[in-house]
């Protein structure tokens, strides 16, 4: 689910936390961070044309998420930019996003753990390829118990295994605690 949850007031042991501000009174354990790629679908780039420059996103339709504002910022080879956006589409929940960029419908940046498979069949193609956004940033919470129950941490040490191993991840910090 793409809304954040509190997992003490919903009852839940383990929560896998992809963005987002971390909750004080738990654990955060961090797995992983991604950067973020900007992507287009084939078809989109071959109506449109390919952006050679941050400041030609203003002529595409680009995908983002509803909450936030309209600046997107992107790391390049001359340091950091903001580029302001033009979105007639904003979306909730990241598969949506996925599902409308692989239609065609713009541009979109995506964590490369959601695209690598999508980039590597040509069904999307990197835009601005020495451009990335931030890293997405993911964290297993769960409660700080003195005796956790095995359950939890039989899928802590399973998760922190596998989540790192999905495509582009990098165990760096990207400044955040924990």
């Amino acid at each position: 689910d793409d809304r954040f949850v509190d997992p003490r007031e919903e009852r839940i042991d383990v929560s896998l936390r992809v963005g987002g501000a971390l909750p004080p009174d738990l654990v955060a354990k961090h797995l992983g961070a991604w950067p973020r790629v900007l992507v287009a679908s084939p078809d989109y780039v071959a109506a449109r044309g390919k952006p050679r420059h941050p400041k030609d996103l203003l002529s595409h339709d680009y995908i983002r998420y509803a909450a936030g504002d309209d600046g997107l910022v992107l790391q390049g080879p001359e340091g950091a930019v903001t580029v302001p956006v033009r979105s007639r589409y904003r979306v909730n929940n990241a598969v949506a996003m996925l599902d409308s960029v692989l239609g065609g419908a713009g541009i979109s940046l995506q964590p490369t753990w959601m695209v690598a498979d999508h980039l590597a069949d040509g069904s999307l193609v990197r835009v601005l390829a020495r451009h990335t956004g931030p890293a997405q940033e993911v964290h297993l919470l769960y409660a700080s118990r003195r005796h956790q129950p095995l359950r939890v941490r039989v899928l802590v040490d399973f998760l922190a295994e596998r989540v790192a191993q999905l495509p582009g991840a990098s165990r760096q910090l990207s400044g955040k605690r924990r």
